[in-house]
């Protein structure tokens, strides 16, 4: 991934990239962590890669972690989701390398979460507004940019926590790592537990579906490619990429065409979906391999059934688990 985060429609090229790669190691919180992307934008991404085969679905406790101690309440951000099988073989030491940070990331941050902050969602909120008008985070730019954003209470817990990391680096390079490790979450905790009196502003949120909209246009039309996101160290970038990655956008379609469905009406969602269409007959001419130019034909076929009302009911992108109190809005 590039040293600064990647925004918007990018951060889903780049995820993209490293999920046929074999090397996308990855949680919810981690999308909206690192790419300062939406709750319901990063579970829609995640999960439409599941339902496409690019990806698979491990449960920390899959791993042997220990948290039945934990409340089932947020249970369904426990999960890990890594490149499909077929994707890791191409380099299954830096693929496994990935799992084990991520699953030590994931289980790190709900020990933190829930056993050190006691998951008190209110104080986290508090603390990070604090955060980002301080300038306390490692990017408070793009923080402060992207304010407006429906993160999760763990996502910005973490994003706390790494700016106080930062500080710790500058201040010692030469520290131990348990010593680095215990000073780091001695001052996260005692930063946040300190807004525990604190009066939390209310404010509205916004789930930046248009960024989710931008990509899948993007691809659809041929606008921008993989290439533009491809590492050297990932190796040869296959040559059926759109083939590979079409599943994928016909799930997302779908799942924003429900959206639209439910929050704006049927007629927005049908709109939406013919835009979709027109992209995908227009792309039907340009020179692709003949296997991409059959499958975006079953893809258009499959959108003029849905934007008639056939097959509804196979756009199932669960909702992201609800992880705040926050008012959202923007669908």
């Amino acid at each position: 991934m590039a040293s600064t985060p990647r925004l918007g429609s990018e951060s889903f090229w780049e995820m993209s990239a490293l999920a046929i790669a074999g090397q996308l190691a990855s949680c919810q919180s981690c999308v909206e962590y690192w790419y300062f992307q939406s709750q319901q934008n990063s579970i829609a991404f995640l999960e439409s890669a599941v339902a496409a085969g690019l990806v698979e679905k491990v449960r920390l406790s899959d791993f042997g972690a220990e948290v039945t101690v934990w409340p089932r309440r947020h249970s369904g951000q426990r999960v890990i989701y890594i490149s499909a099988p077929a994707f890791r073989i191409q380099n299954l030491d830096a693929a496994r390398g990935r799992i084990e940070k991520a699953k030590n990331v994931v289980y790190n941050a709900f020990h933190f979460y829930f056993d050190i902050l006691g998951g008190d969602d209110d104080v986290i909120a508090a603390a990070y507004e604090n955060a980002v008008a301080g300038g306390k985070l490692r990017h408070s730019e793009i923080a402060r940019q992207r304010v407006d954003v429906d993160l999760s209470p763990v996502a910005k817990m973490r994003l706390i926590q790494d700016g106080f990391s930062c500080e710790a680096k500058r201040e010692s390079a030469d520290m131990s790592e348990a010593h680095f490790h215990e000073l780091v979450i001695n001052r996260t905790s005692k930063y946040i537990l300190g807004f525990a009196d604190a009066s939390l502003k209310r404010h509205s949120f916004s789930e930046h579906a248009e960024e989710l909209d931008t990509f899948v246009t993007q691809f659809v039309a041929g606008s921008r490619t993989l290439e533009e996101f491809w590492r050297s160290d990932y190796g040869a970038l296959p040559t059926d990429w759109r083939t590979l990655l079409l599943p994928m956008i016909d799930e997302l379609v779908k799942y924003r065409a429900r959206l639209l469905s439910e929050h704006e009406g049927e007629e927005i969602s049908r709109r939406f979906l013919d835009s979709m269409r027109e992209s995908a007959e227009a792309a039907i001419g340009v020179t692709y391999t003949p296997v991409y130019s059959n499958a975006l034909r079953e893809f258009v076929e499959d959108l003029q059934g849905i934007s008639s009302g056939v097959d509804a009911d196979r756009i199932s992108i669960p909702p992201a688990p609800r992880m705040s109190n926050a008012e959202v809005s923007g669908t």
